[in-house]
């Protein structure tokens, strides 16, 4: 597949005119002032929001979101460490169907994190029964 400019935005890929504000909620303008954004300047958040709630920008929005993951596959989006990849995940299957290498792609990125769970989680009650650690952590890394 040609890759995209991505100094365009999705209303320009889409041929659609921005919305100015007043927006009637704040999920609403979120996804329209992502939706004016170049495709590069997409945050993790913003793909999130958009792949739930812009389903024509779909070729646009997977593949950005993959480039992402293939560097982070647990990156935080709008809510936690994972999302934006859970949110990838659930994308519906036609995407997937006609977008074969978006799906082998994906499918790299799943099997690659099964891997490394598969080492780490044998080895993680040892590590957590360790009687001379410090408090538990009080916060969850952001990364």
């Amino acid at each position: 597949m040609k890759p995209h400019d991505t100094s365009e935005s999705i209303n320009q890929f889409l041929e659609r005119e921005s919305n100015l504000p007043p927006y009637e909620t704040f999920l609403i303008e979120c996804c329209e002032r992502a939706c004016m954004k170049p495709l590069r300047d997409l945050t993790p958040s913003d793909i999130v929001a958009l792949l739930r709630n812009e389903p024509d920008a779909l070729t646009y929005l997977v593949p950005k979101a993959l480039e992402i993951l293939s560097n982070n596959p647990v990156i935080f989006g709008r809510q936690m460490e994972g999302d934006l990849f859970a949110q990838v995940l659930r994308v519906p299957k036609e995407y997937w169907r006609t977008h074969e290498e978006d799906w082998s792609l994906a499918y790299l990125l799943i099997t690659n994190l099964e891997e490394a769970v598969g080492q780490i989680w044998p080895v993680k009650d040892a590590f957590l029964s360790i009687e001379e650690r410090a408090a538990e952590p009080t916060r969850r890394i952001k990364t």
